[in-house]
């Protein structure tokens, strides 16, 4: 049965994290090192509620970072200029062109 000791037995010979990789791992690409993070059910909802259809959870949480970034670009890139800093807001496009590539 699975809780039998050859079961158990079974399940120590598997490579370290086989069975968690499968399972909580299935959608990310191959070699990516992975973590994990505690999220409140609200959260998680909040995250799922912003989803695309067939999206991850992974997809949409970096949809939502590059959204931040680029959000953040755009604040220093008119706090530049409108302060006169023409040199701080060249160095604010050349960091982020330099994070696209």
């Amino acid at each position: 049965g699975p809780g039998s000791t050859h079961t158990r037995m079974r399940a120590l010979e598997r490579p370290p994290h086989t069975r968690i990789d499968q399972r909580y791992t299935c959608g990310m690409p191959q070699g990516e090192r992975i973590t994990t993070m505690k999220l409140s059910n609200r959260s998680r909802d909040r995250i799922r509620a912003l989803s695309s259809t067939n999206e991850t959870l992974e997809g949409t949480v970096m949809r939502a970072i590059e959204l931040l970034e680029r959000q953040e670009f755009w604040t220093r890139a008119a706090s530049a200029t409108s302060t006169g800093g023409q040199q701080a807001h060249d160095a604010a496009i050349d960091s982020w062109m330099d994070r696209l590539e």
